[in-house]
């Protein structure tokens, strides 16, 4: 299961004391963090973040229109950010296990998360 993940930029938050704390006029605040993220055989991304998920350096404007493209190969998942006119921006890739029988998958429904 492959995904693109995302955050406000962590560059307008401060973690402190068991409290986050939002920087005032951050000049990110109206920026997001996306990333790859995906399942492989059972294993959680949140549980394997060196192995299951990469961040983009690229921000994402609130405001402006991106392409996301993700690519499944048999042992690579390639994960694609692009302006909203085609141009490339960035590339991740996620390797994983080889899925013998994808036809005999199921269908997931959306995720909410």
């Amino acid at each position: 299961s492959d995904r693109f993940v995302w955050r406000r930029a962590m560059s307008c938050f401060t973690f402190k004391n068991g409290g986050v704390f939002e920087h005032p006029n951050c000049p990110d605040s109206n920026k997001i963090e996306i990333a790859a993220y995906s399942y492989d055989d059972s294993r959680r991304p949140y549980r394997h973040l060196d192995e299951l998920t990469r961040t983009f350096k690229t921000l994402i404007n609130v405001e402006e229109w991106y392409t996301y493209r993700i690519e499944i190969e048999d042992t690579i998942s390639h994960f694609t950010l692009m302006d909203s006119e085609g141009k490339f921006l960035e590339k991740h890739s996620i390797p994983h296990r080889k899925c013998w029988f994808p036809t005999w998958g199921y269908m997931l429904n959306f995720y909410f998360g």
